[in-house]
């Protein structure tokens, strides 16, 4: 499976339900994704950055979409902007 179709589908499965998904991009290294979904019933857009572990996509850290911020990963030399 195409790796940004297969981290699409972890980010809006772990998304409330009826979120969509706006935009997506993956790590040149694979490890990482950032996601922007946005829920139409409230009106409210997220940010959420999954990180890859044993084939499997978890959610590591997430918050409200819209804003830019500098998030610090695992490897603390390392960061995502949101």
């Amino acid at each position: 499976m195409d790796e940004l179709l297969a981290f699409e589908q972890a980010a809006i499965a772990q998304a409330p339900p009826g979120a969509v998904l706006v935009g997506a991009s993956v790590s040149l290294d694979g490890n990482y994704g950032a996601a922007l979904t946005f829920l139409p019933g409230a009106n409210y857009l997220m940010d959420d950055v999954l990180v890859r572990r044993d084939e499997m996509w978890e959610p590591y850290m997430g918050g409200s979409g819209g804003g830019v911020q500098w998030s610090i990963l695992e490897e603390r030399d390392r960061g995502v902007l949101l």
